[in-house]
């Protein structure tokens, strides 16, 4: 009888001893989940303005991540939206993937996976964007991962908020190859507002919709902003000009800046065979005739096609072909001629020899480059346009 109960104290004590390590095992998994190496911040730009937008245009929403002591290979950000903006569902952004979501590859990201819900009143849009990039590609600090553009559908307000606990950033840990995870301090969003009447055009007005860039206009210039274009389309015996447009910057890489936006073309109904000519305020004018564009377009008229709604559309991506920076003045001072050459060099090099500055966000005709600052920079980027000096007028 001794032995028997001799056999069951041992026994219970043995159960009780693994059940303890089970849980002792359990605690340390969930402490190990929960771990995390380094800390950043998630947020999304621009958080200083709400960003106005009409019925059939984009909301332009950037996010960024803040991480001082490790490099990031990975992004999930979950965020939540009122349903006067939003994709419907999975399939709808998937159709149009390479417009809703700009990756940022030029910060070492490389693919992004998605899942659209709705949620009572609002939609939500999980999206990840990864890197298999090798750790010396990956970045620190602050910086871009992507900019996601919501489509606006009805009029109304609100806010896009990143929901934290849904949310996760993951970086490259010297000390583990397992133990990846950058905790989240505090996320931040943005609010929108969308009015009526966007760009829909009346009476069979045409709509355009399309990106451009300037030449050598690089990343993170605090003066490229707000600069006014003139756009003329051109079909047939159709023609029409629209001055003082003004588009949204949207993203940019290590050399180039982009520019969104839609125009609905008043008294201009013409649908196919369209080319547009680009003008901005310190560039040659530059004609556009084909989708994704990256060369002079050598031939009459263009075939280019249109609707009279931006959401159907096409979003032409001229990006590749650069409007050309230095065409600034003529024979009448500060007044553009069409040309880039000895009147426009002269100016230029006045202007950087005195370092003439603006604070961020202004505006100085000299600055080619719009880093606020008329210097050789913009004496480089002059020499680097007249290799074309005139504008593309047919």
């Amino acid at each position: 009888m001794k032995n028997m109960k001799l056999t069951l104290l041992f026994i219970v004590v043995a159960g009780a001893a693994l059940l303890g390590a089970l849980m002792l095992g359990e605690q340390n998994q969930d402490i190990r989940n929960k771990a995390y190496f380094a800390g950043g911040k998630l947020f999304l730009l621009p958080a200083d303005e709400t960003v106005k937008r009409k019925v059939g245009e984009m909301v332009p929403v950037h996010v960024m991540v803040e991480s001082t002591s490790a490099k990031v290979d990975s992004v999930k950000v979950f965020m939540c939206y009122e349903k006067s903006i939003g994709f419907g569902d999975s399939n709808s952004l998937a159709d149009a993937e390479d417009d809703y979501i700009l990756i940022k590859k030029d910060n070492g990201f490389s693919s992004a996976l998605y899942q659209v819900s709705t949620q009572s009143t609002k939609e939500c849009l999980d999206l990840t964007i990864i890197s298999n990039k090798s750790a010396e590609s990956l970045k620190s600090g602050t910086f871009e991962v992507a900019t996601v553009n919501i489509p606006a559908k009805a009029v109304g307000s609100g806010t896009v908020s990143i929901v934290k606990d849904k949310s996760a950033i993951t970086g490259d840990n010297p000390s583990s190859a397992t133990d990846k995870n950058i905790s989240i301090s505090s996320v931040a969003g943005l609010s929108f507002e969308i009015g009526s009447g966007g760009t829909v055009g009346t009476g069979g007005d045409s709509v355009l919709n399309m990106r451009v860039s300037f030449a050598n206009v690089g990343k993170d210039v605090k003066c490229a902003v707000g600069w006014p274009l003139k756009i003329t389309v051109l079909s047939g015996s159709e023609s029409k000009t629209y001055t003082g447009i003004k588009f949204d910057k949207v993203t940019s890489d290590a050399t180039t800046v982009v520019y969104e936006g839609s125009l609905v073309l008043t008294d201009f109904k013409v649908k196919s065979n369209v080319a547009v000519f680009v003008k901005g305020p310190k560039s040659l004018q530059m004609k556009y005739g084909i989708q994704n564009q990256n060369a002079a377009y050598n031939q009459a008229g263009g075939a280019l096609v249109l609707t009279d709604n931006a959401s159907t559309s096409p979003m032409y991506n001229f990006v590749a072909y650069p409007m050309l920076q230095g065409d600034v003045t003529g024979a009448t001072a500060e007044v553009q001629d069409g040309w880039i050459d000895g009147l426009d060099f002269s100016f230029v090099k006045q202007k950087a020899l005195a370092h003439e500055t603006v604070a961020e966000g202004g505006y100085l005709l000299s600055d080619l480059n719009g880093d606020c600052q008329a210097n050789s920079n913009d004496i480089n980027v002059l020499k680097l346009s007249l290799n074309q000096k005139q504008e593309e007028v047919y």
